[in-house]
């Protein structure tokens, strides 16, 4: 387990480009609403060569896809694997070799080796994150 504590939007972006840098492909992202998940999802694209500036929050939309390379999902107000295959995300998750996944809370996805990652707002300084990544496995 790794903690950080990170101070602005760039420097979070930083961080989740060196962690896809590093040779990860698949996150999964819980945060309470403003702790930085969608930043987290610019610091990927970052990284892949992707304009960080394209990418924005799926909440309302389930999921968006960036230039055939990232799959950014928000399974906040998904239920069960059911409401996954009407949408037709199960097929997206096979064509997409890196992920994005806000709220990964579905019980397949434990099968899946993800990096977890963990956004916490310092209630002692509100403009600081304390991020917490541990490997899945």
């Amino acid at each position: 387990m790794e903690i950080y504590h990170i101070t602005s939007p760039e420097e979070m972006i930083e961080l989740w480009s060196k962690l896809v840098n590093s040779g990860y492909r698949k996150f999964g992202i819980v945060g309470e609403l403003g702790a930085g998940k969608t930043h987290f999802s610019k610091g990927v694209a970052l990284a892949l060569g992707i304009d960080q500036d394209k990418v924005h929050s799926p909440t309302y939309v389930y999921f968006h896809e960036y230039e055939d390379k990232l799959l950014h999902i928000d399974m906040y107000r998904m239920t069960d694997k059911f409401q996954i295959i009407k949408i037709g995300l199960q097929e997206k998750l096979e064509d997409y070799d890196y992920w994005c996944i806000e709220w990964p809370h579905m019980d397949w996805l434990d099968t899946v080796d993800m990096l977890a990652i963990k956004i916490e707002i310092d209630r002692s300084n509100p403009t600081q994150r304390i991020v917490i990544v541990e490997s899945a496995s």
